[in-house]
């Protein structure tokens, strides 16, 4: 009988491989950064060396617990510094979660240990007093900046509609960045002086605005709202953004749509399942509805903030987008009316609506651009 490894065990094994080490060795001569994407099960160490940004994927491994992520960055740094013999110029931790003082973070889709410190981690391997934490859409944004700056950004977004057909590029000015998954990331890329800097923020926690008396969803948006409302806050409460744009928000329209039918939710269904039925072919027209109301209120979502912060274009991104790209671009016309569906609506008719159409590591990509920022030895060409 075959025994299954404990996690510890499973990922004890952080030994670089011999393609990698060979990689490394044609580098020694070159200053080099580190970028860390921690994700939820999986952790990403990269390395950008050189008099350009190529970069090396030194190592993924798994982790969901910090005291793992630690012995990990540990081990896998040890090696790096051995055929090194030198420390980089800077790190940069990416990870979802709140981050303090850009040295702490509350990793918050890790299943054990969340709390780390920058003190945690090796000195030698990612310079205290020269690298930094950022949360992942912090991450995701700065990766869009380098790529903007190298004109590939239309690589991976395509415009759903705008004033006029155009290739993806940060515009001057606020560019909105969305992405759903376990909750609402939002931030900003701020445009000025030829440049972008990031302002994370923490709008899916916006409270939903509601829907005109005269509109035909008035009734059935109250409804949801208070079926949200109840489940979650006791009634006490409007329900954020959050509640219906991320995939326990799916779930959440999900049962509210067979409770008006009168029925029972499939016991422990989530929200990668409710897509499948309402993507596959003759499937669910529950789940597929559940999952239209979760994209049309995510547009809500983006006219509530492009209308207080004049953005002139949004990025949906991440890579639930990109796998439901085809059924979002149906949904075009509805998405469209949503967002400009408000008193203010002149004020958002020229705004860019862009969607993720490719996948990429913009948190490991953005994470290296950042500790790249701290200490540039050349201009950023990826």
């Amino acid at each position: 009988m075959s025994v299954v490894p404990t996690q510890t065990e499973a990922m004890a094994d952080y030994t670089l491989e011999p393609e990698i080490v060979s990689q490394l060795q044609k580098c020694t001569n070159s200053d080099y950064w580190v970028g860390i994407d921690v994700g939820g099960t999986n952790t990403r160490i990269a390395l950008l060396y050189g008099t350009d940004t190529d970069y090396i994927l030194v190592k993924k491994f798994q982790s969901s617990c910090v005291n793992v992520l630690i012995e990990g960055i540990a081990a896998v740094g040890s090696q790096v510094l051995e055929i090194y013999g030198k420390s980089p110029l800077a790190g940069c931790l990416a990870a979802a979660g709140p981050i303090e003082n850009q040295n702490e973070v509350i990793i918050t889709n890790y299943t054990g240990e969340k709390e780390l410190s920058i003190s945690q981690l090796p000195d030698e391997f990612f310079p205290h007093s020269c690298s930094s934490f950022i949360n992942d859409l912090e991450g995701t944004c700065a990766g869009m900046k380098a790529l903007s700056s190298e004109g590939k950004l239309s690589d991976y977004f395509d415009c759903l509609w705008g004033p006029e057909d155009s290739d993806a590029v940060l515009h001057s000015g606020n560019n909105l960045v969305l992405a759903m998954g376990t909750g609402l990331g939002t931030a900003l890329l701020v445009g000025k002086n030829n440049d972008h800097f990031v302002l994370p923020m923490e709008a899916g926690h916006i409270f939903v605005t509601p829907l005109g008396s005269t509109s035909p969803n008035f009734k059935d948006d109250n409804e949801l709202i208070s079926f949200i409302s109840n489940k979650l806050y006791n009634g006490e409460h409007c329900i954020e953004f959050e509640d219906i744009c991320s995939g326990r928000g799916l779930v959440n329209v999900y049962e509210w749509l067979m409770s008006k039918k009168n029925e029972e939710p499939e016991d422990g269904i989530d929200a990668a399942e409710i897509v499948r039925r309402g993507l596959d072919e003759g499937g669910c027209s529950t789940c597929l509805e559940a999952l239209d109301i979760h994209y049309l209120m995510l547009m809500r979502n983006a006219q509530t903030l492009a209308v207080q912060l004049q953005v002139k274009a949004v990025f949906v991104a991440g890579d639930n987008q990109v796998n439901n790209f085809q059924h979002v671009r149906q949904l075009v016309p509805q998405l469209k009316e949503t967002f400009l569906n408000h008193v203010k609506k002149d004020w958002i008719d020229n705004t860019y609506v862009y969607s993720q159409t490719s996948s990429y590591n913009f948190n490991l990509l953005g994470a290296l651009y950042t500790a790249f920022q701290v200490h540039p030895r050349h201009t950023w060409i990826h």
